[in-house]
């Protein structure tokens, strides 16, 4: 009992030592984005989601008086990243410490791997979080390539759209769309069970076509739907769900698409 009590002495001492430096975080965003421009590159958004995830590891690596992109006590980066609620489809990491935001930035762009991070055309946002302790800043900057965000009814719909607008281009009526739950419940169950199969959805009655296909970025739509163009039938079902599968850390929409005769 007294061991407990005095390391919850400890912790409210060493919270109490800390602080979030907004100013810091401000410098160091900056600061990438001066690099970034320099060498030919997108600035990237800052995005407080990620920002606070980045923080909350920041202040775990003063109370583990470390650099760590992962302690016993937390999830890995791209899963603390998913539960922020922000949409993507690439992750990474820079951590630090230094004196100071611009120390801590030099440190960052003399490393290799850190570099890449700060310098990857492929990433659009980015999440800073500094908090101070003694004389020194603890900085952790989360990366992603993000992605436009879809409800699952709003991604359903997408596809219907795009279906509908791609058989118009071809001079061919849009299907009917026939509200099919269980289509959702079968691209969730793809999900779980980690596996793109059409042998499921081909048992609901009258199916004509089937497509199945996942994706973490919806703004584009898979050549696998082009048969749809030209395809005959009394209407189309959808069913998306937005899952993590067992191979995949990053969340994907699994999407079932079905014809009927």
């Amino acid at each position: 009992m007294r061991r407990t009590t005095f390391a919850v002495m400890i912790l409210l001492v060493s919270l109490r030592m800390m602080a979030q430096d907004a100013t810091a975080e401000r410098q160091i965003f900056e600061l990438l984005n001066g690099e970034r421009v320099a060498h030919g590159l997108k600035p990237l958004e800052f995005n407080s989601k990620l920002a606070a995830v980045a923080e909350q590891h920041s202040v775990l690596m003063i109370l583990h008086h470390g650099l760590s992109h992962q302690f016993a006590d937390e999830a890995d980066p791209t899963a603390r990243m998913v539960r922020s609620g922000v949409h993507f489809d690439s992750t990474g990491e820079n951590v630090a410490t230094a004196k100071d935001a611009a120390s801590a930035h030099d440190g960052l762009m003399n490393s290799p791997p850190h570099r890449a991070n700060i310098l990857n055309p492929k990433f659009t946002a980015v999440g800073i979080g500094v908090v101070r302790s003694e004389n020194a800043v603890y900085v952790t900057q989360d990366f992603v390539r993000a992605v436009p965000e879809y409800s699952v009814e709003q991604a359903e719909r997408r596809i219907v759209d795009f279906v509908t607008n791609l058989r118009r281009s071809a001079g061919r009526l849009p299907l009917p769309l026939i509200q099919q739950p269980e289509l959702r419940k079968q691209a969730c169950a793809m999900a779980k069970e980690n596996l793109i199969s059409m042998a499921k959805v081909r048992t609901l009655p009258n199916v004509s076509t089937t497509v199945v296909f996942t994706t973490a970025d919806l703004s584009t739509m898979p050549q696998s739907l082009e048969p749809l163009k030209m395809a005959s039938g009394s209407g189309m079902s959808v069913g998306v769900c937005y899952a993590v599968a067992p191979s995949n850390s990053i969340p994907q929409y699994w999407v079932a698409v079905v014809t009927y005769f």
